[in-house]
């Protein structure tokens, strides 16, 4: 009984190692399915954030309007808030979507609705760094872009 247990021919038609080799099989896969939704976590995380302080930024520039029209000039009123938006939605934003890999733009436009009504428009836009290389390989890109728009009417 002993002599069966160690004998080399016996050995070989065990199943000894098959767990291994279907481990070794499935790994990269699960691996592949667990960074994909840690880089779509992100993505969704940072595109929500965009979108808040998109929406931050129109209420900022549609609660300071009056102030503004008073205040600019001869400057436009997009020229005129640009910056001070700008500013608004930096402060909202987490420092991975202020920094220069991030390429942060804010544009600001004032539309007519009507001849009384107004409607500011600002438009967030940046790159979201990805942490693993599945989506990456993917989209072809280590940076996702990201672009969202929020309007708000003036008010009077």
């Amino acid at each position: 009984m002993l002599l069966d247990a160690v004998s080399p021919i016996k050995r070989l038609k065990g199943e000894e190692g098959q767990d291994i080799v279907e481990f070794a099989l499935v790994l990269p896969i699960l691996a592949a399915l667990l960074f994909g939704i840690i880089d779509y976590g992100w993505i969704f995380l940072n595109s929500a954030r965009v979108a808040n302080a998109a929406r931050e930024g129109a209420r900022f520039a549609v609660m300071n309007y009056k102030q503004a029209d008073a205040d600019r000039g001869a400057q436009s009123i997009e020229d005129y808030l640009g910056k001070q938006v700008e500013d608004n939605v930096r402060d909202v934003l987490p420092a991975n979507l202020k920094n220069s890999f991030a390429g942060l733009q804010v544009k600001v436009t004032e539309t007519n609705i009507s001849a009384d009504d107004h409607k500011i428009e600002v438009e967030v836009s940046a790159n979201i760094k990805l942490f693993t290389p599945v989506v990456s390989t993917i989209i072809g890109s280590k940076k996702y872009p990201v672009r969202k728009k929020f309007a708000m009417k003036k008010m009077n």
